[in-house]
């Protein structure tokens, strides 16, 4: 069976939206104006930025890989043939559930009415057209040595991706649970990956897929313990605590701060801790704690505000994008802008255009994190990146919804082909589990293990500037940063 570390980017976990009344339903297809197509490279409109490259290593390619296999692989990116012969790239049976001789089925969850309905369309719109996109090909432009075309039938080994949109238009963990039942017990998905809802909504979701060993790929409740998640649990990319870590590092270390306040939602309480614990070990405090619901935060987060202000902090970290983007709002009413008061503000894992359209100059000189997506096209990979979307989508923003739904299933489809033609979920999870120190020059190295269903150890930070989108964001660290770069050691990301 074909192994290998040359995979696509991956994308650390991503956002999760919530939602307000309705039902559950599986959606065929979404109408929008903003057309596929083909066109030129993608121009950025921020010029071009030295970005620090990581060294890909690839002497080890999975469980049961020969050595003779992984040396042949290590020459990923050459032009060599794929490793499978011909005759054997056809698919020639189902295999496993949702897994047919022509397709294999993957489902996810999304928002597609309530307040943050464009979001949740534009996210469908951009699975559907990476799919069909992957669909059409028979290997990933960073993987010519791995072709997954068979003769006469189109799809990996002559399987097509079959997308499954269940879309939950409720803020109730209930509604979670019924998508997902419906994806697991009626369109009988083999996968389903990026739930794109708040995760404090996805307990009960998640509790179903795992006692139904279904595998789940960036789709998971904060409650689980990170970074090892859960045995069928996976989200390749650098985990929360790691990233809330790199964030109050910064904060402290090259800014200067020291008496910190916090908002999260309950559900982040590990994310909390390693923040309690960063400060702590750095001679910092912290001064106060608020917790709120994520999915409340549209309401208003103005007695939040006002708690944290009151304890007079020189820096404030929220742990999830809603509540940072609806109190950065609230600041911005109480005359407590970041800016204006010299507080430093950090969201971790802020939607940028979300933010950028919601919270505008209420929220200048907070800064976040890129959810381990290149902020710039700024080596080969990330060109190739960019230059994709543009072919497939230059209708839709260059943003986090959108390069993540391009790069998770580029990964997917690699991954789906690592697996071989005889697929079931117990090949395709050794395959996550293989990875070694893998980069593809487009996000930050990972290395998974049992514990660390993850791998990946750094992100890239920003700056928004209080600019219209898409030029909301300045570039903060100039490539991806690791603890080390601000005096954060890893231990102290997990203390518990």
């Amino acid at each position: 069976m074909l192994r290998s570390r040359r995979l696509a980017a991956i994308l650390l976990s991503i956002a999760m939206l919530s939602m307000s009344c309705g039902q559950t339903l599986l959606v065929r297809e979404i109408e929008t104006s903003a057309q596929p197509g083909v066109g030129p490279a993608a121009n950025t409109g921020q010029g071009e930025a030295s970005a620090k490259q990581s060294t890909t290593k690839t002497d080890a390619t999975g469980p049961r890989a020969s050595a003779s296999t992984a040396d042949a692989q290590n020459r990923a990116g050459s032009s060599q043939p794929s490793l499978v012969p011909p005759s054997e790239r056809c698919a020639d049976a189902g295999t496993d559930t949702g897994v047919t001789k022509n397709s294999v089925t993957w489902g996810t969850i999304l928002p597609l009415s309530g307040p943050t309905r464009p979001l949740g369309e534009q996210t469908a719109r951009v699975l559907k057209r990476s799919v069909s996109y992957y669909n059409q090909l028979d290997h990933d432009p960073s993987r010519p040595d791995l072709n997954w075309g068979c003769p006469k039938r189109k799809g990996i080994y002559g399987r097509t991706v079959d997308l499954k949109i269940a879309s939950i238009s409720s803020d109730s963990e209930d509604d979670a649970l019924q998508a997902m039942r419906r994806l697991v017990d009626v369109e009988n998905a083999f996968l389903v990956r990026d739930c794109y809802l708040q995760s404090s909504l996805m307990g009960p979701a998640h509790g179903y897929a795992e006692r139904n060993d279904v595998t789940t790929t960036w789709c998971y409740p904060e409650s689980l313990p990170q970074p090892e998640l859960a045995p069928h649990t996976w989200s390749l990319g650098t985990d929360r605590q790691t990233q809330a870590s790199l964030l109050v590092g910064h904060m402290m270390q090259k800014m200067g701060r020291e008496r910190i306040a916090m908002l999260y939602d309950p559900t982040y309480e590990q994310q909390a801790e390693a923040v309690r614990s960063v400060v702590r070990e750095l001679g910092g405090e912290i001064v106060e704690e608020v917790e709120a619901r994520a999915q409340t935060a549209v309401n208003g987060r103005r007695s939040e505000v006002m708690a944290m202000r009151s304890a007079n902090p020189d820096a404030v970290i929220v742990l999830d994008a809603l509540n940072a983007t609806y109190a950065g709002v609230a600041a911005g009413q109480l005359g407590w802008r970041p800016k204006d008061s010299g507080v430093a503000w950090a969201c971790s894992n802020c939607w940028l255009k979300f933010a950028a359209d919601v919270g505008g100059q209420n929220l200048e000189t907070m800064i976040t994190n890129t959810s381990g997506l290149p902020f710039l096209p700024t080596n080969e990979g990330s060109r190739r990146l960019w230059q994709s979307k543009q072919r497939i989508m230059p209708g839709e923003p260059n943003d986090v919804l959108t390069f993540a739904g391009l790069v998770t299933t580029a990964a997917l489809f690699i991954y789906t082909a690592e697996a071989g033609p005889d697929l079931t979920r117990e090949k395709l999870e050794d395959v996550f589990l293989s990875l070694d120190d893998y980069t593809s020059g487009i996000t930050p190295p990972i290395t998974t293990s049992n514990t660390n269903h993850f791998g990946g150890r750094q992100d890239w930070l920003v700056q928004f500037n209080g600019k219209s989108w898409p030029n909301s964001f300045s570039d903060l660290s100039g490539g991806f940063v690791g603890l080390d770069e601000v005096g954060v050691r890893p231990e102290w990301t997990n203390p518990s």
